[in-house]
């Protein structure tokens, strides 16, 4: 089973709220982001492949197939409350792409995602809301109050992707370290190649003049 992960999609948020978290003696300043989306169907395997088949099935004849190419589009059992999650998945990086007065994209890292809500529609489409707990600065705080009843661009790696994008960036800031010192070495080389030359040719400048001076 895959996780469940974003990639700048479009998202509501519908309520933020700023608290604190304590972490052993120290209370941590955190928000509460509440999203609101919606999303093909094949949203819900990433959390529970018997999800989708046991909310939808293949729509019969005179009934409306929907857009999915999936083939479960049709309501499995139309009048039944929307699936809620009581399971908490941290390790989250979310990043916040666009939305009211944010120039440059915000990130967050150590995020927990929870308060998962998934209601079936006609054609495929699932209605998602969840909750998403991030550290904050009193500045991102701020920033993040103003998002609410706004649409924003969202991304969210799972603890997995997250982790593979740290060891990437370091693996490429060595890589850039090797390369500078291997510069460094290459140019210390040329130096002493180069003085080593220039000794040379002192040396037979000076053996030359001996010469002239002994004839």
């Amino acid at each position: 089973m895959s996780q469940f992960a974003l990639d700048s999609v479009e998202a509501d948020v519908t309520n933020y709220n700023a608290t604190t978290e304590k972490h052993g003696k120290q209370h941590v300043k955190v928000g509460d982001l509440k999203f609101h989306m919606m999303a093909p169907n094949v949203l819900l395997d990433a959390f529970n492949p018997k999800f989708r088949p046991f909310l939808f099935r293949k729509a019969e004849t005179g009934e409306q197939p929907g857009l999915l190419e999936n083939g479960l589009t049709a309501l499995e059992h139309p009048h039944l409350e929307p699936l809620h999650l009581d399971e908490k998945f941290p390790g989250y990086t979310l990043q916040i792409g666009s939305g009211a007065g944010i120039r440059k994209p915000m990130e967050f890292e150590e995020v927990t995602l929870s308060a998962f809500v998934f209601k079936a529609l006609e054609g495929g489409t699932v209605d998602v809301t969840f909750n998403a707990r991030v550290k904050v600065s009193p500045e991102e705080s701020g920033k993040l109050h103003f998002q609410v009843k706004e649409t924003v661009e969202i991304s969210l790696l799972p603890p997995k992707a997250s982790a593979q994008t740290d060891l990437l960036d370091e693996q490429e800031a060595a890589d850039s370290a090797r390369n500078s010192a291997a510069d460094d070495d290459s140019d210390d080389d040329a130096a002493a190649e180069s003085e080593r030359l220039a000794a040379i040719g002192n040396a037979d400048d000076q053996q030359a003049a001996g010469d002239r001076a002994a004839a």
